[in-house]
């Protein structure tokens, strides 16, 4: 593994802790809130903290509940499912 993608595995990872406790706490409001509200609604909250740390926000997901974000050359899925928080590459 070379310096570039330890970096970026690490990025990752760090907004992965960032946001434990806003994502379990959305995904609940999503819970009460699913039938009345837009997930891309959603995508104030997450979007601004993937940009900052040099990411490309590209969506939410409803199943399961979260986001997809570019970091340099990989895809990652942020998300939460039942009573898993998790992320994982997903390109």
């Amino acid at each position: 593994m070379n310096k570039q993608e330890q970096k970026r595995k690490e990025t990752a990872l760090k907004l992965y802790n960032d946001l434990n406790g806003i994502m379990n706490n959305i995904y609940e409001r999503w819970l009460d809130e699913k039938e009345y509200e837009d997930i891309n609604e959603y995508a104030v909250l997450f979007q601004p903290k993937v940009e900052e740390v040099g990411g490309q926000f590209i969506g939410m997901t409803k199943k399961p509940f979260g986001f997809k974000y570019v970091l340099e050359d990989a895809t990652y899925h942020v998300y939460v499912s039942g009573s898993t928080y998790g992320y994982k590459r997903i390109k």
